[in-house]
């Protein structure tokens, strides 16, 4: 348990001066460079809560997973998450590719991947809701 607290506060010490340049440059990106490293952090941030929703609910699955029902709804839902994968990946290149090229192109492919990934979030948290 130590080693893991050590571990998580040296990550923490770590990550800290990326986090400060990542708020000061995104506050007013300047170069498409920036515009472009600043949408990747989003969507760090977009697939962190997507994952994290992602397994709350499996969890929640497989601790009920007595019923017959609650077995299955786990399996289909891993398997509509590798679909959803593979779905935004190609939904995405596909409006990017109509767009054209020009050198926002990986800005284009960042931003529709982090709305789908936020849209599923949505979709995954309220997927058991009645």
């Amino acid at each position: 348990m130590r080693i893991a607290n050590i571990v998580v506060s040296l990550a923490a010490i770590v990550a800290a001066p990326f986090a400060a340049a990542q708020d000061s440059t995104c506050k007013a990106p300047q170069t498409t460079q920036e515009v472009i490293r600043c949408e990747e952090f989003k969507l760090k941030d977009a697939e962190q809560a997507l994952n994290a929703a992602y397994q709350r609910l499996t969890r929640e699955l497989q601790q009920k997973g007595n019923e017959a029902h609650e077995r299955e709804a786990h399996a289909l839902l891993v398997k509509a998450q590798r679909n959803w994968v593979a779905f935004r990946e190609q939904d995405c290149k596909a409006m990017v590719t109509a767009r054209g090229g020009g050198t926002l192109q990986p800005w284009y492919y960042l931003n529709c991947m982090r709305s789908h990934a936020q849209l599923r979030t949505k979709q995954l948290e309220t997927f058991r809701s009645d």
